[in-house]
């Protein structure tokens, strides 16, 4: 556009100025992403990504198979392959799991219906290769301790996919 200002100045001027004050940048966070991920992959060396993502998935399968383990819990979508992040069905809603993960320094998974409804009562979990068996293991211990401890009702039990309920 390029209009002048009453003093004769180009109104792109003004722009650049408050470009230059502007305390975030989209184009600089973009290229610090890059340059860690660049980093971060040459760290890591010829087969280090592919040993990162067999961890992941190794790791994965592991806390999927122990959260299966404790009764009422199911992999919502049996016999889907996953990488790093599954979802469960579960006779306890997410945010329960959650809050007790929380108190004993454990990041839980994602309330899956919080971002579409017909995902509701889905607790969504990732597992990455910096994640280790005793961490996976105290994960699984927490959330098995909840589940004891409630009483759970014909309410609070969460309808198998396919049941009909």
């Amino acid at each position: 556009s390029g209009a002048a200002s009453t003093k004769g100045n180009c109104s792109c001027a003004s722009t650049s100025a408050s470009r230059a004050r502007a305390t975030s940048n989209i184009c600089s966070n973009q290229a610090l992403i890059a340059l860690t991920a660049t980093i971060h992959m040459a760290a890591l060396g010829k087969g280090g990504l592919r040993e990162t993502a067999v961890q992941c998935a190794q790791k994965a399968r592991y806390a999927a198979d122990r959260l299966s383990a404790i009764p009422g819990f199911s992999l919502a979508f049996p016999g889907v392959p996953f990488f790093k992040e599954f979802a469960v069905r579960m006779p306890v809603r997410p945010a329960v799991l959650n809050r007790a993960l929380a108190k004993a320094g454990i990041v839980g998974g994602l309330d899956a219906g919080t971002l579409d409804k017909k995902m509701k009562g889905l607790w969504l979990v990732a597992v990455t290769e910096k994640r280790t068996r005793e961490e996976i293991d105290r994960m699984v211990d927490v959330v098995s301790a909840v589940v004891s401890k409630r009483k759970l009702t014909p309410t609070l039990a969460l309808p198998r996919r396919g049941s009909g309920k």
